[in-house]
């Protein structure tokens, strides 16, 4: 049984053994440690594959580059407007932004800057799985646990939250919003 995790970029690294994939996506050079790991013969991957770009449209290790129209040869930027689930803290007023392949919150992970000087939040606190339109998918993987709308979720049982969800990682409160945000390759 083959197994295999999917970059951003579109990329599939199939590997043999369940944790014996590469550090980085070949194509693109991505850390790939958080992605999702699938069977091969898992249907979610053609899903996934159809809501991301062509690997085969960015050469390898070379980012999708297009000059800007200033007529400044110097500026060279691609960018493009994506809606993306972000979690807004209540308190300290920032966002972390959720990828859209998902991945690990925690002081090592996803919003890793943020959240570094909160030592009860867990290096790899909450599991993290957008959903298109239905909201996301989290796991509290967490040493301190993680509240959904004030009540504890069980470690390691996935929950679905909504749109406007207050979600506590510790003692750091967010609530789930989605916008628009730009990425820049």
């Amino acid at each position: 049984m083959a197994f295999c995790k999917i970059c951003a970029c579109g990329n599939i690294i199939k590997f043999e053994t369940r944790n014996s994939f590469p550090e980085q996506c070949p194509n693109c050079n991505r850390r790939i440690r958080d992605f999702i790991t699938y069977k091969e013969e898992d249907p979610q991957i053609s899903a996934l594959q159809a809501q991301l770009p062509d690997a085969e449209d960015t050469p390898p290790n070379e980012p999708d580059l297009e000059a800007s129209d200033t007529g400044d040869d110097d500026i060279i930027k691609s960018a493009s407007a994506v809606k993306a689930y972000v979690l807004v803290a209540v308190s300290a007023g920032y966002e972390i932004v959720i990828p859209p392949e998902g991945g690990i919150v925690g002081r090592s992970g996803i919003g890793a800057q943020q959240l570094a000087s909160n030592e009860a939040v867990s290096r790899e606190h909450l599991r993290v799985t957008p959903r298109k339109n239905m909201g996301v998918i989290i796991q509290d993987i967490s040493t301190y646990g993680t509240k959904l709308n004030g009540k504890p979720i069980v470690r390691n049982t996935p929950m679905r939250a909504e749109l406007n969800s207050r979600i506590t990682l510790y003692n750091e409160e967010f609530i789930l919003q989605e916008k628009e945000v730009e990425c820049i390759d």
